[in-house]
């Protein structure tokens, strides 16, 4: 399924309208089931990194993490479905189930800038639509950089989490820089999986701000404005 679309449209400039060819996201109709077809979630999004995206939800929602191998995709013209073996899913423990523990680390602010730039440079769809919310993970151990999108901002997140728990990263020794606002439902899936700092391009919510004060996750708004706000420090210090 294609993630982007070209469709005939009308553009309006300074008051003159003409038909235009304009590069659309899709949005698909995306539906995770248990393999006996028990109902996961349901929602819309970007029809893509759907294994990853299933890892996320069961993470950040249920706790558990998936083998991708248990994972089976299948996709119509405006629905994919996405198929979650029982038996390839285990307890998620968090950070106990990690090695190591969490330890404070210094991260310079010339470092959030270049990751910025990383993250808008890997929006192919943001960059060609203009519609997509996007999440980097960056381990603090090796320096990995993961990147996913979604025109849904949860998505986003929930695909960029998936992806690092596939790939073996160890989520109390990564930070996140997010697109989206900072609300109770982001910032307490970010404590869930247990990640140490959390960037974000907008601001945070009261809420969110309290959860990530409780949790110790470093958290911070508007990056890459003149104006940016540390709304918590804990593990990961900015220098």
């Amino acid at each position: 399924m294609p993630v982007t679309r070209r469709t005939e449209v009308e553009s309006v400039v300074n008051g003159q309208r003409s038909a235009v060819i304009e590069e659309l996201a899709v949005e698909a109709r995306l539906r995770l089931v248990w393999s006996d077809g028990d109902i996961i979630e349901e929602t819309t999004g970007t029809p893509a990194n759907l294994t990853e995206l299933a890892a996320g939800v069961l993470l950040l929602t249920r706790r558990m993490t998936v083998d991708s191998g248990a994972v089976s995709v299948e996709e119509s013209e405006d629905l994919a479905t996405v198929t979650v073996q029982r038996d390839g899913v285990r307890a998620y423990e968090g950070r106990a189930a990690m090695s190591g523990s969490p330890c404070p680390t210094d991260l310079r602010w010339a470092k959030v800038t270049d990751l910025l730039h990383q993250l808008r440079v890997s929006q192919e769809i943001l960059n060609r639509t203009g519609c997509a919310h996007g999440c980097l993970v960056m381990s603090l151990n090796t320096g990995e950089i993961i990147v996913r999108e979604d025109i849904r901002r949860t998505n986003a997140l929930r695909k960029a989490i998936g992806a690092a728990v596939l790939a073996g990263m160890n989520l109390h020794r990564t930070v996140l820089l997010f697109t989206g606002r900072l609300t109770s439902e982001i910032v307490s899936q970010c404590a869930t999986a247990g990640v140490a700092a959390v960037f974000s391009l907008a601001v945070a919510t009261d809420t969110g701000i309290r959860i990530a004060r409780e949790s110790r996750l470093t958290l911070v708004g508007s990056v890459g404005t003149e104006r940016v706000w540390v709304y918590n420090e804990a593990n990961v210090r900015l220098v």
